[in-house]
């Protein structure tokens, strides 16, 4: 056992005699005392160590690591934080001296110990690795969430992988996915991506293929090859429409980018005419090519323009016949019916010159034509053409129409659709009685979402009012099928009553199912119920639980209900520094994390609402990260 004068008198060498000898514990006790004698001697080290940090900076910019790393070193003796950091990166590396991964480890220790989060999070990786010191997940834990708490992006990313994969805790998607949120709204890519996938098959948050799409474009944006192989596959299948022209060349790249030939050819087409960019034929030329090399054969007709003109290549008249033979072979000759626009992704018809849109309006006619003779997914698909645009303007109308006609031949999906035009008044004139009767139609084939727009609608309108019962019982049905948006719903009706007597006890169960699937909102909720004893004993313990859960999980209310629980004096529970830390929280979350999807206590199913434009949720979510960026450099 150390003594407090041998600790208080160690050298630096000695420090890692002692920590070879008696392994990783000995650090942090000797670090504990170690920093506070460097902190009484700030003012005397300061003169030297800001010169040293700076010396080391100006080597490091010319490549002179022998010189960087004696600077750092000096700096980082004397107690500077970032040179300590820096100092543990030339030993992790080797920059300047000899690799040594446990003298990397003991200097991540001392800046980590001065709440240098750069240092935190490096040490969690270590942890993690066994680089330096022993395997441990459990500690590679603890570091991440020190320096993740205090909001630095790579450890909160790591955070969210550990309870992902149950690494050094225990499993939990939902917290997961919250710390890939932080990360993802600060402009991660790796945690856009992550959160994506979670969002994209419900893992730990309710399923939502359209906030994963966004995160999905974030991230590809960013060049994540995966989010954008992920994004392209949903493009390709149609579940992701671009909403403009600027979507939809961002798209196209992407396709070409990973190989598709008519990504490919249209991209190339773009550039011939300068459609969204700038002209290039040399550009167009090569997308051509590399169009026909892949299959799409009608591009040969284009290369062979290239070289009747001369248009980025010299003239060639026996080039120019080849290419047109070689067109002729189109495979999407003689197809007919739906077939002819499906085998290419339908948003992505190109504006060609007279003969090419002669050519694409015979196909698009062959289409209509199918529809016409009863085809109800032709009839689907059309309407959805005019509905979202797919490129071309939107033509409310017209969808209409085709909604209309597929609804009348009994496809859900159409009059669901159908319905929303009729709530919404799009190409039509709103009606919201017909539009719960094509939701209904929509329910009775099996659309699950048309049964919450039916109750969103009567429980909201008091003209409804004798529905109203019919309306709980669909959610009572939801319920039951595990919807966890309907057991919120039943449990807020419980609460506060109107369509529902209020019955505590009830909304206690609701408020549980719902919980049990994540949403803090309920936890928020349930734990009002044990504050303040409805339907239940009162319990402080519990109703600090269920805050602290809500809390975790981004809910800004409970963070204050947490903060004045702590200041109570009538409590008994008085935690001053507990409550000024969840005060510290209620504030950032206030700035960060405003468009959180966590549902409050008078959000009613607006998460269903198809009204707000991608472009809008996007800008929301950069406007995320141009807050948390002007957050940073404030610090």
């Amino acid at each position: 056992m150390l003594t407090e004068n041998s600790k208080k008198y160690l050298t630096l060498h000695e420090t890692r005699r002692a920590i070879q000898t008696h392994g990783n514990p000995v650090l942090e006790r000797i670090t504990d005392d170690l920093l506070p004698l460097a902190r009484k001697q700030e003012a005397i080290d300061n003169e030297k160590a800001l010169p040293a940090f700076k010396n080391a900076s100006n080597y490091r910019e010319i490549d002179d690591w022998n010189s960087a790393f004696t600077n750092y070193k000096i700096a980082a003796e004397f107690g500077h934080a970032e040179a300590q950091y820096e100092l543990a990166i030339c030993y992790l590396n080797g920059n300047g001296t000899e690799k040594n991964c446990e003298d990397a480890f003991y200097w991540f220790h001392r800046a980590a110990a001065q709440g240098f989060t750069d240092a935190q999070n490096k040490l969690g990786w270590m942890c993690e690795s066994g680089l330096g010191t022993e395997r441990n997940h459990k500690r590679a834990v603890n570091w991440y969430r020190l320096a993740a708490e205090n909001g630095h992006l790579e450890a909160q990313f790591n955070l969210g992988a550990k309870y992902d994969n149950g690494d050094g805790v225990l499993r939990n998607p939902a917290e997961a996915t919250r710390w890939y949120r932080f990360a993802a709204e600060q402009g991660l890519a790796d945690a856009r991506f992550f959160l994506a996938q979670a969002l994209e098959c419900g893992d730990g948050v309710p399923e939502d293929l359209q906030e994963a799409l966004d995160w999905y474009i974030l991230a590809s944006e960013q060049e994540h090859r995966s989010a954008q192989i992920k994004l392209w596959g949903h493009a390709l299948a149609g579940r992701y429409l671009p909403e403009d022209e600027k979507e939809e060349i961002f798209i196209e790249s992407l396709g070409a980018k990973h190989g598709h030939p008519l990504a490919q050819f249209k991209l190339g087409y773009r550039y011939d005419i300068g459609d969204g960019v700038n002209r290039d034929s040399e550009k167009a030329f090569q997308f051509y090519k590399t169009a026909y090399e892949k299959g799409f054969l009608e591009a040969a007709d284009f290369v062979a323009l290239h070289y009747e003109f001369g248009r980025s290549c010299a003239k060639d008249y026996s080039k120019c016949r080849w290419w047109k033979e070689a067109s002729k072979r189109n495979p999407l000759v003689g197809v007919k019916g739906p077939r002819a626009l499906m085998l290419r992704p339908k948003w992505m018809y190109w504006k060609g010159n007279e003969e090419d849109h002669d050519r694409i309006g015979k196909e698009y006619r062959r289409m209509h034509i199918t529809a016409d003779s009863g085809q109800v997914e032709a009839i689907k698909w059309i309407a959805k053409y005019h509905y979202f645009g797919d490129g071309h303007q939107v033509d409310y109308k017209k969808a209409y129409c085709w909604f209309r006609v597929g609804a009348t031949a009994g496809e859900a999906e159409c009059a669901y659709w159908l319905g929303s035009m009729l709530e919404h008044g799009r190409g039509t004139k709103k009606n919201t009685e017909s539009a719960i009767k094509m939701y209904r139609q929509a329910k009775d084939g099996g659309i699950t979402r048309a049964a919450m727009q039916i109750a969103r609608i009567q429980l909201q309108d008091e003209a409804f009012k004798t529905l109203w019962d019919e309306s709980v019982e669909m959610l009572k049905e939801l319920s039951d099928m595990g919807v966890e948006a309907a057991e919120f719903q039943l449990g807020y009706f419980y609460s506060v009553g109107g369509p529902l007597p209020v019955d505590h006890t009830k909304a206690i169960k609701y408020f549980t199912r719902s919980a049990e699937k994540g949403n803090a909102a309920a936890f928020h909720n349930l734990g009002l119920k044990y504050y303040y004893g409805q339907g239940t004993k009162k319990d402080l313990g519990k109703a600090l639980e269920h805050f602290r859960m809500a809390a975790e999980k981004g809910f800004t209310q409970s963070c204050k209900m947490l903060s004045t629980i702590y200041r109570d004096n009538t409590a008994g529970n008085v935690d001053l520094e507990k409550a000024e830390f969840w005060e510290y929280e209620f504030k950032r979350l206030e700035e960060i994390n405003k468009s959180s999807t966590s549902l409050d206590n008078t959000r009613y199913l607006d998460v269903f609402s198809d009204e707000i434009s991608r472009r809008e949720r996007l800008a929301t979510k950069r406007s995320l990260q141009a807050k948390a960026d002007d957050i940073v450099k404030s610090d």
